[in-house]
């Protein structure tokens, strides 16, 4: 168990009482002026802001304290101390100048010190060591030599030893809300007492509740849940996501069962730091190698308290369906789903293209090529992508937005858009890259309803697509210009940037396969 230590608070007063012929002689009993000492140290807390999530909030439940207590050095059960007789032990929020407990208490918030007052019988000698815990996180510690007159005053007004130690939360830090915490006290290795008490939330906490939890593949950036399931393949990454009111200083943590076994990257967590109502919050994994086959589990609490369990199943990958083609004249190559029956070349005077549709309008692929005669510098292919948008484009609505677009690094004109049209209906990825003077556009399209479905074996038919710059220039060369008479004082002017770009960006769909949706 890691041990986090803060600063521990500790404040000793040892009282020793005179009795028998001095108690006599003096008639009462004369407590000296010495103020107690004390040396202020404040623990940290261990709360962490995380996820991802993450790192990241333990739905394991929580590993009890035994009733046989546990030596500090091996964690073997150890004897109840026996030399030693407690009179009182007092939770408290402070203590007084002769070592009473001041404010009796068991819950406290997170910015209030924890007291364990204790009376001791007599004057005892030996080791006294005071622990503060949450769960079995150890918060701190702090040894006291009983024998040892220099590190407090000593009090003579009776029979009795007085000793406290305390917890201070570092106020750096956002201290959990949990019902976990403990105080032990051993004196020399055998346990005196176990304290617990709770950390309650401040006043200006709103009351926190989960109303929701779903299990999906994704999270999306207004934090909705994609594609819902407790169904995974291997690969993927499960994402559990949280609806509800959040108070300050409230904390989540979820823990992660492989096929039942803790997943050894250990819980996640995260720790709010102001109220946050009608929030939604989300962790998520995949382990390093994949999940394994099989039953699993994710377990959520929220301040300590298990919320729920909610299992989920990975099942193998299907094998793939996709069907590999060549084209004949050599530009490109690409694997394409089976149920995608219409093959079709889709040559026109602007280039040079192939169709892949489905017969049951689920989806279709375009891919064209042409030639631009000369290649693009990086300011040509900049401006061309600036203004590249797929509303202009047959087949999209005028209303197509972009989800996300993705260009390629400073001399790799690439760029890849997945975009939406409501209008059309359409959910797609686009392709578009330049190399060695011709041009390359790949769209690949379902209707908005399929496209959870279908994005994976999508994303995979655009992995396999590869193409030859120098086939495209040999099949789809650029037109040539139309002679223009020429001028008396004839003015030569540069080539149009890109103007073979915009000429072979339009064709997208077919009106057939379009007009057939």
């Amino acid at each position: 168990m890691k041990r986090i230590y803060s600063r521990l608070r500790l404040v000793l007063i040892i009282a020793l009482f005179l009795v028998g012929a001095l108690a006599c002689r003096l008639g009462r009993s004369t407590p000296t002026s010495a103020p107690p000492e004390s040396d202020t140290d404040t623990l940290v807390s261990d709360a962490t802001d995380a996820p991802v999530a993450a790192d990241a909030p333990t739905n394991a439940p929580k590993a009890e304290p035994t009733d046989a207590p546990l030596s500090k050095a091996t964690g073997v059960p150890v004897p109840e101390a026996e030399e030693l007789e407690v009179l009182s032990a007092t939770l408290a929020l402070g203590v007084d100048e002769e070592g009473q407990a001041v404010g009796e208490a068991e819950e406290f918030t997170p910015d209030q010190a924890v007291y364990v007052v204790m009376t001791l019988k007599g004057r005892p000698t030996g080791i006294v060591t005071g622990q503060f815990y949450r769960g079995d996180t150890l918060l701190g510690e702090a040894n006291v030599d009983l024998k040892d007159n220099k590190i407090a005053p000593l009090l003579a007004i009776g029979g009795e030893t007085y000793i406290h130690f305390s917890w201070t939360p570092d106020p750096g830090t956002v201290t959990r809300i949990s019902d976990a915490y403990r105080a032990e006290v051993f004196y020399d290795d055998g346990l005196v007492g176990r304290y617990p008490f709770s950390v309650v939330p401040p006043a200006d906490a709103i009351p926190s509740q989960i109303q929701e939890v779903i299990l999906a593949r994704g999270v999306d950036d207004e934090y909705n849940p994609i594609d819902p399931t407790t169904t995974f393949s291997p690969d993927e990454t499960v994402y559990v996501l949280m609806n509800g009111d959040f108070g300050l200083h409230t904390w989540l943590e979820t823990e992660w069962y492989v096929n039942g076994v803790p997943d050894p990257t250990g819980p996640r967590s995260v720790t709010l730091t102001e109220n946050a109502p009608d929030k939604s919050i989300y962790f998520y994994l995949v382990p390093d190698s994949g999940w394994p086959v099989g039953e699993h589990r994710v377990v959520l609490a929220m301040n300590d308290e298990e919320v729920g369990r909610y299992d989920f199943r990975v099942e193998e990958a299907p094998a793939s369906s996709l069907v590999p083609f060549e084209d004949p004249n050599g530009v490109f190559e690409l694997s394409y789903p089976a149920k995608f029956d219409q093959v079709e070349e889709s040559t026109t005077p602007d280039g040079y293209g192939y169709m892949f549709l489905a017969s049951d309008a689920s989806g279709a692929i375009h891919v064209f090529f042409s030639g631009l005669g000369m290649t693009l510098s990086e300011d040509q292919w900049g401006a061309f992508i600036e203004g590249y948008t797929m509303a202009d484009m047959p087949g999209f609505g005028k209303d197509t937005i972009e989800l996300e677009r993705l260009e390629g690094d400073p001399g790799v004109h690439v760029m890849m858009l997945e975009v939406e049209s409501e209008e059309s209906g359409l959910h797609g990825l686009v392709w578009v890259e330049e190399a060695a003077g011709a041009m390359a556009v790949a769209t690949l399209a379902t209707p908005i309803e399929l496209w959870a479905e279908q994005e994976n074996i999508l994303f995979e038919v655009l992995d396999s697509f590869t193409w030859s710059p120098d086939a495209v220039s040999a099949i789809a060369p650029p037109p040539e210009p139309t002679p223009v008479p020429a001028p008396p004082t004839p003015q030569p002017s540069p080539p149009a940037s890109g103007g073979q770009v915009s000429r072979m960006c339009g064709q997208v769909w077919p009106v057939s396969w379009w007009s057939a949706k």
